[in-house]
């Protein structure tokens, strides 16, 4: 048997490169990455199994009102409505979600938030308005399409400062 041609055909949608903003975060096999700086920090509920809503599930309990944490379907409505104005779709319970997404829901409600890739490299910014401090700042890691949410004080408020400093 001899090979005489070989076609390789990519598909349309593999053709462009992704920019990080746009990465669904929805693996379900969360890793453990101790070469992260900040790695020890992140929230335990990161590395369980988000069976695809690892976002959803990290943000409503960081997101505490009076407390209580978020209402999950709040979130996901909000989701949808980045979804939508971003991306012409409506999200779907275990589609993921973008950091690009989390960016939409933190100008919607005012949170300042940091995201660092698998490279401990800022590619996610945005600061509130300090007038109204409702919520913590979202500060997480984008590792492997899974979100890994940062949420020892004292880290989320060392970055903070450093983020209005310049120096992140």
């Amino acid at each position: 048997v001899t090979l005489i041609e070989y076609i390789f055909k990519i598909k349309e949608e593999f053709n462009h490169r992704i920019d990080k903003k746009d990465v669904a975060m929805k693996s379900a096999f969360p890793y453990k990455a101790s070469f992260l700086k900040y790695f020890d920090k992140v929230n335990p509920i990161s590395l369980q199994e988000g069976n695809g809503e690892c976002v959803v599930e990290a943000l409503s309990e960081h997101l505490k009102v009076e407390g209580k944490p978020m209402n999950k379907n709040n979130l996901r409505k909000i989701f949808n409505e980045a979804s939508n104005h971003l991306y012409n779709k409506n999200y779907e319970h275990g589609n993921g979600i973008t950091s690009r997404m989390i960016l939409y829901l933190c100008k919607q409600k005012n949170i300042s938030c940091l995201g660092f890739d698998q490279s401990d490299k800022l590619f996610l910014k945005y600061s509130s308005d300090r007038s109204s401090k409702t919520y913590r700042a979202i500060i997480f890691y984008m590792f492997f399409n899974h979100f890994y949410l940062i949420n020892d004080e004292e880290t989320v408020r060392h970055l903070s400062q450093c983020f209005k400093e310049s120096c992140v």
